[in-house]
């Protein structure tokens, strides 16, 4: 369980910060969007540890964390 929820956490993290990225390449923020590839890199890096310390069933937390960690960016970057 406690997998899970670590799972969920990180993509959740990851997905929005990508989702951050992409929105400041658009924007044309150039020094968000050169800082926040070394923090995905961090949960990517992560990401895969769980995946293949997990079962199956992880693509579960990790299909709802990213769905919410995007959602929440493209909120937080409609200015």
């Amino acid at each position: 369980m406690e997998l899970y929820v670590v799972a969920f956490c990180v993509t959740f993290v990851y997905i929005f910060l990508k989702s951050w990225q992409q929105i400041s390449v658009m924007k044309k923020r150039y020094l968000e969007a050169s800082l926040v590839p070394f923090f995905m890199a961090l949960c990517e890096v992560t990401t895969v540890g769980l995946i293949v310390t997990s079962d199956f069933w992880i693509f579960i937390p990790i299909g709802i964390g990213g769905s919410l960690g995007c959602i929440l960016s493209m909120k937080v970057n409609h200015r």
